[in-house]
């Protein structure tokens, strides 16, 4: 007899934006060259920044993130705790990932602005004269 605790459920994850690549391959590049990524991956949209961890004994990190165009921006300390138990020196950082803006179509109205002044109505003119108008005559 096969006993079923529970059901697995695949769903198809929806495809990656460019910024969410972009944001994984570079934590994938910080975790090679032994930084710490604090975010969860995928970056989600709402997410401005990706935070990072950097011990201090390995500040040269951050000169290689600056040789890949990225600026990392000091957030404040926070120690690492080792898998001994022992503390770390370590500081956080956050590298800001452009947001994709969305095109907005051009809905202006082109063209020109007339400047003719139209000739005054006839019934008009004499309706103004009628009640007292004296700009026509």
């Amino acid at each position: 007899m096969k006993l079923r605790l529970f059901q697995v459920i695949e769903t198809p994850m929806a495809p990656l934006s460019e910024r969410a690549r972009k944001a994984q391959s570079v934590a994938r590049e910080i975790q090679r060259i032994g930084g710490y990524v604090l975010n969860s991956m995928p970056l989600r949209d709402d997410e401005k920044e990706l935070r990072i961890q950097i011990l201090d004994t390995d500040k040269h990190i951050l000169e290689e993130i600056k040789t890949w165009g990225w600026t990392p921006v000091f957030a404040g300390p926070m120690p690492r705790i080792h898998i001994s138990g022992s503390f770390e020196t370590a500081c956080i950082y956050r590298i800001e990932i452009p947001i994709e803006r969305p095109n907005i179509p051009d809905n202006r109205i082109h063209g020109e602005i007339s400047d003719k002044k139209k000739p005054p109505d006839k019934e008009r003119v004499e309706m103004l004269k009628s009640l007292g108008y004296r700009g026509y005559k």
